[in-house]
């Protein structure tokens, strides 16, 4: 397996629990909107990491990160899943008719009454 990076500590995959995030490279996917492109495209072989090298690493990290946290008061701290305030920047939704139905037929290269006649494709 190829890995390529690594996440030591995440609070908010498992709520409630402490993971990390392991990286993998070889995704045969070329997604446009993919933020980890360079894992997939860019193979760097210096900075490859050995499988139990890796499971070390995040098991030292999350021990460290358990002792931490055990240390912290939380007693009246109120629970999250962001830290920024989530508010939704979008319109309702309203359905309306933007346009007439005859002003849509108006562009009907042919028609019968009220809708479009279109070529019989399959006979």
């Amino acid at each position: 397996m190829l890995l390529k990076g690594l996440q030591k500590l995440t609070l908010l995959d498992f709520p409630g629990k402490m993971a990390a995030t392991v990286f993998t490279g070889g995704c045969n996917l070329r997604c446009p909107f993919c933020h980890n492109a360079s894992l997939v495209t860019e193979i760097d072989e210096s900075n490859l990491w050995e499988e139990e090298e890796i499971v070390e690493k995040i098991f030292a990290e999350m021990n460290k990160n358990e002792e931490i946290l055990k240390n912290c008061d939380t007693e009246n701290v109120e629970e999250m899943v962001h830290v920024m305030p989530m508010t939704n920047v979008l319109r309702e939704d309203v359905r309306k008719q933007n346009f007439s139905r005859e002003s849509l037929l108006e562009g009907a290269p042919e028609r019968n009454d009220d809708s479009w006649q279109v070529p019989r494709l399959v006979k």
